[in-house]
């Protein structure tokens, strides 16, 4: 799909689903079911961690925003979310890097709001 953006133009977004690290098999699996359900076609999703699930689409961020407006309308099992679009001459793995550092500044935010909400 990357190639393909490249020669169009066409923006592609990544996607980061992330269900919590107490979630089952049941749970990852329920979610893997609703992923493949809602996406289309043209779209391409792995699960890329025990907990995490990357779909790349095509198109810009709001086609992202809209995929994950039916995941949650689909499913009652709770999960975070990223999105990053493609840039232009960026690589697979600079892609993939900074889909991984907007996880990872989430993160260090919610944890500093879970520290100042106990002060």
């Amino acid at each position: 799909m990357l190639s393909g953006s490249k020669r169009s133009g066409a923006p592609l977004t990544l996607v980061l689903i992330t269900v919590p690290i107490l979630s089952g098999l049941e749970e990852i699996l329920a979610m893997a079911h609703v992923i493949n359900q809602v996406m289309r076609k043209e779209d391409l999703s792995g699960r890329t961690g025990h907990f995490e699930f990357v779909i790349v689409l095509s198109g810009s961020i709001s086609s992202g925003e809209k995929f994950l407006e039916r995941v949650g309308k689909a499913t009652k099992i709770a999960f975070t979310s990223e999105l990053v679009e493609w840039v232009r001459e960026e690589t697979s793995l600079q892609l993939l890097y900074r889909l991984d550092l907007a996880a990872e500044s989430s993160a260090k935010t919610y944890a500093a709001s879970l520290t100042n909400s106990r002060k």
